[in-house]
């Protein structure tokens, strides 16, 4: 049946993976490409130059486009105008799965890992337009989000013995080394969060995340995730995106390690919801690993810990130490 061969990731396909200057792509089925001739960074820069828009498009035709170069599946050369396609498409339409997609495969073109987890769990909360989008079935991208989701930021996978097979080749097929920064494996987004930006447009502008390194980034998101969950309010239209030459203030943080193992909760695929409040803030929910576990990066202070509605712990985290909390 068609759903079936929906089902089938066919991985015997030869593969041929893209480079920019410095940076590789991960080589997964989703990025096989159409066209395998290999191009400079000078053409595709002159490419790129020839695309910019002449006229103002509607979202609908912004859709019709974006769809037509996911069809082409040439990250590599449409690179920069899927991803002003995708930020575009996201201020008008913040739930738009195959925009989020695009800008994964075109952060993965750049080497761009930072960003890549928050849109990643961004794109959890949005939706395929089957009106407007037939590049790919909903299985086939939901596989590809959750294959990287697993295999590059569940730090359980790494804890039970795995080892990431997902491969970075450049464009002469040699292997690059995939270099994430600690920061970028220990950040978690709430879903409080991730939910308000998928439906509230121009409530975040993504470009503002792009090319940072991994402690900018991270003041930049904490400060963000803060606005959000506190007001919410969208981007004037006027607003201008910030540059990775910028630097934010620096929020203090620490680490902290907690052991849900003990604790008698649902816990779906061995993950275990639980619920933070920083004193004088909102409760916010949170996921742990696939082992019962979590290791993350959070703002200095003073927390109340929630496990199925019920209070288990109260710490402080002073900013710059790690701390471990097991729970019974």
């Amino acid at each position: 049946s068609s759903y079936d061969n929906d089902k089938m990731i066919n991985s015997n396909e030869k593969e041929s993976s893209i480079k920019i200057g410095g940076n590789a792509i991960i080589n997964l089925d989703d990025l096989q490409e159409t066209d395998s001739n290999f191009i400079s960074q000078e053409e595709l820069s002159a490419y790129a130059v020839s695309l910019a828009p002449k006229k103002s498009f509607s979202q609908f035709e912004k859709q019709k486009r974006l769809n037509q170069l996911l069809k082409r599946n040439n990250t590599c050369l449409n690179a920069l105008e899927m991803e002003n396609l995708a930020l575009d498409i996201l201020k008008e339409i913040p739930d738009d799965l195959a925009a989020y997609h695009s800008l994964i495969k075109v952060s993965i073109l750049k080497g761009d890992f930072n960003i890549l987890k928050l849109l990643l769990r961004a794109g959890n909360f949005a939706q395929l337009d089957n009106e407007r989008y037939n590049y790919l079935s909903l299985y086939k991208i939901k596989y590809f989000f959750e294959k990287l989701s697993v295999e590059v930021f569940d730090q359980s996978f790494f804890r039970r013995g795995n080892i990431q097979k997902i491969a970075l080749l450049n464009c002469k097929d040699k292997s690059v080394p995939l270099n994430l920064a600690e920061n970028s494996l220990k950040l978690y987004y709430p879903k409080e969060f991730l939910e308000k930006l998928t439906k509230k447009p121009r409530l975040i502008d993504f470009k503002d995340f792009m090319e940072l390194n991994s402690t900018e980034f991270q003041n930049r998101i904490f400060k963000e995730i803060n606005r959000v969950v506190k007001n919410g309010n969208p981007h004037r239209t006027s607003r201008i995106s910030m540059t990775n030459k910028e630097v934010t203030e620096t929020i203090p943080y620490g680490i902290i390690k907690i052991n849900f193992e003990k604790v008698q909760t649902f816990k779906g695929n061995g993950k275990v919801s639980f619920l933070l409040r920083k004193e004088g803030g909102f409760w916010l929910t949170y996921s742990s690993d696939m082992d019962n576990q979590i290791v993350m990066n959070l703002q200095a202070g003073r927390y109340y810990l929630k496990v199925s509605g019920i209070l288990r712990k109260t710490f402080t985290l002073i900013s710059g130490t790690n701390l471990n909390i097991n729970l019974e």
